[in-house]
């Protein structure tokens, strides 16, 4: 388990020195209702600020059609250790953590996965910058 004061979504990523390739997992929220516009908005200022760094690959935000307040992240960076030891602890992130707990009707769950592969169409993929404003 690792140190309380990592955010609930890396403190069940334990160390894997087998894992090949990048860092990737998936974190699942369930936002109280009426909550919904801050999360989006909280979690929005984060990644247009994550998607600078230079180990940042990429991230997914969703929404579950079916149940409005349910989100997931899908993220990939290139280095686990820098990831948790770094990334965790930018200060663009205070906001968001300071908040999350009062969103969330439960805690947020986390779950690292070992990337097998990934594919992406290029030509319907939106530009990096166009799509999120620089």
């Amino acid at each position: 388990m690792l140190d309380n004061t990592i955010p609930d979504e890396s403190r069940d990523m334990k160390p894997d020195t087998t894992a090949p390739g990048p860092l990737v997992f998936t974190v699942m929220f369930d936002i109280v209702e009426g909550g919904e516009e801050e999360f989006v908005r909280l979690v929005s200022d984060v990644i247009d600020k994550m998607r600078h760094e230079p180990t940042f690959i990429s991230t997914t935000l969703g929404r579950d059609p079916n149940a409005p307040g349910r989100f997931y992240l899908f993220e990939q960076w290139a280095d686990r250790e820098e990831f948790i030891q770094v990334q965790l602890k930018r200060d663009y992130r205070t906001p968001y953590e300071t908040r999350l707990p009062r969103l969330l009707r439960r805690p947020r769950a986390a779950t690292e996965w070992h990337q097998l592969r990934s594919d992406h169409h290029s030509a319907l993929l939106p530009e990096r910058s166009a799509s999120h404003g620089g």
